[in-house]
């Protein structure tokens, strides 16, 4: 005969397969140091590993600042009287209704109750095994410090088909991009069951908390208090509305690139794209403003949109004459680190000084940039890939230069951390060099890091 766990129906061999605990030698206990001997939850990547079915598994962090985090999941207690998998739910605060939690009382996601996976047979009839990127408190002090992807199920509905546009999809579906886990390299979309109470135009914080019918809310800025937009997936502008209103206002449209996903690493060349009707003030006339890069409507910004990723996967750059709805204006400084937004040109170069950049804009010639100093008119990698899409840009190049990855940096340079410290790193461009004979500053020498050949130690301010 065979044997199965009581409760959960698994097949067993001894009492400890239908536990969701076991007995390990790392257990950190709460008030002492080191580590313990001692009864702790499994390490589970499905709730099926837990082999309890009052337990689920609970997606975590595993790992540290200097080594990096990976996802690793530990079985907790499900909520007793909780809705199952698919089903349901909500535990949004402050939106004035009800609660509707799940038995897997981490997971309501996208207005259903979700639950850990390795394939879409976890995810039971209308599930799909899905990439998402999720923050977790990985040193456990309450605070979200890395953001992965974690394998969770998708509410799919019944017998979603594929689409490349809303177009595509009938029946009160929306065509949703989501990475599935059998395939990593790519977003798909497919005709999906909306959320529940999912409407409108205008989403997230600031918008009472209202999801959009994709489950994808762009642009939302709950810092400043302002509202994302809802949009649809695009091959090309004829894809996206002429002119439609957002809100009280009135936009066109152009069809450019999103991140959907950083694939869990600062990378830019790994980055998962989808390519989203994106809204312009209506006044913009996106005429063609290559080659000077200047627009004959003195209001107007020359901006370069970029068309890349899921539905069409074709890369493309083209240039077109945008009114811009304010902003700061050339050479006034901005956050590099921020998106953009808050320059008149949506664009903020970076400097040599950690944490100020100016705002740039496109430009034919060194005399371009006059606005600013020491910047000079250099090809910047709107884009990484093979190849790479570029814009002439008024920027900095030079050993020193604050970066996120290499393709911050001009030729010659590459981006490499100079910090003694794992946990707050400092990105700089520093010239590269395939031995010591390259490196022309004194006392410094050829040494790999940041995955580049460069001249170190140096000095930046």
């Amino acid at each position: 005969m065979d044997l199965m766990c009581v409760g959960s129906g698994r097949p067993c061999e001894a009492d400890a397969q239908c536990s969701a605990w076991e007995c390990r030698s790392d257990v950190a206990i709460v008030g002492l140091t080191g580590a313990f001997q001692a009864c702790a939850p499994k390490v589970c990547a499905v709730d099926a590993d837990c082999g309890d079915k009052g337990f689920y598994c609970l997606l975590g962090a595993a790992g540290s600042a200097a080594k990096g985090f990976e996802v690793q999941g530990h079985c907790a207690r499900r909520t007793e009287g909780g809705q199952g998998l698919g089903e349901p739910c909500n535990d949004k605060k402050g939106d004035g209704l009800p609660d509707v939690v799940c038995a897997n009382r981490a997971y309501c996601l996208d207005g259903r109750c979700s639950a850990a996976c390795s394939e879409d047979a976890d995810c039971g009839k209308f599930g799909r095994c899905s990439l998402r990127e999720m923050a977790f408190d990985a040193d456990g002090d309450g605070e979200e410090d890395a953001v992965l992807e974690a394998p969770v199920c998708l509410w799919a509905g019944a017998d979603p088909q594929p689409c490349e546009t809303q177009q595509d999809c009938d029946g009160g579906l929306a065509c949703t991009p989501f990475v599935p886990v059998s395939a990593k390299e790519a977003p798909v979309l497919q005709c999906m069951e909306p959320p529940p109470g999912s409407v409108g135009t205008m989403c997230g914080e600031a918008a009472f908390g209202q999801q959009c019918a994709n489950r994808v809310c762009l642009w939302e800025r709950p810092e400043d208090g302002l509202p994302g937009y809802c949009s649809t997936p695009c091959r090309d502008r004829s894809d996206c509305p002429e002119l439609a209103p957002v809100g009280p206002h009135q936009y066109r449209w152009l069809c450019e690139a999103v991140v959907f996903s950083s694939a869990g690493t600062l990378d830019r060349s790994d980055d998962r794209l989808v390519s989203w009707c994106v809204p312009v003030p209506g006044e913009s006339t996106l005429e063609d403003c290559f080659g000077q890069f200047r627009c004959s409507d003195p209001a107007e910004v020359c901006r370069a949109s970029v068309r890349a990723g899921a539905p069409g996967f074709e890369r493309a750059i083209s240039f077109v004459c945008v009114r811009p709805a304010g902003g700061k204006a050339v050479g006034e400084q901005c956050d590099p680190e921020g998106d953009g937004s808050e320059c008149a040109t949506g664009t903020c170069m970076r400097t040599a000084m950690k944490g100020l950049g100016f705002c740039t804009r496109l430009c034919a010639s060194d005399q371009d940039c006059a606005e600013v100093p020491g910047a000079s008119c250099v090809q910047a990698v709107k884009l990484p890939g093979a190849p790479p899409l570029l814009a002439p840009e008024c920027g900095m190049v030079g050993k020193c230069v604050t970066c996120q990855d290499h393709w911050d940096c001009g030729d010659g340079f590459a981006c490499a951390d100079i910090s003694n410290f794992p946990g707050n790193p400092d990105r700089r461009c520093l010239p590269t060099c395939e031995n010591d004979t390259d490196c022309l500053d004194p006392g410094t020498f050829c040494v790999e890091s940041s995955g580049a050949k460069v001249c170190l130690p140096v000095q930046c301010g």
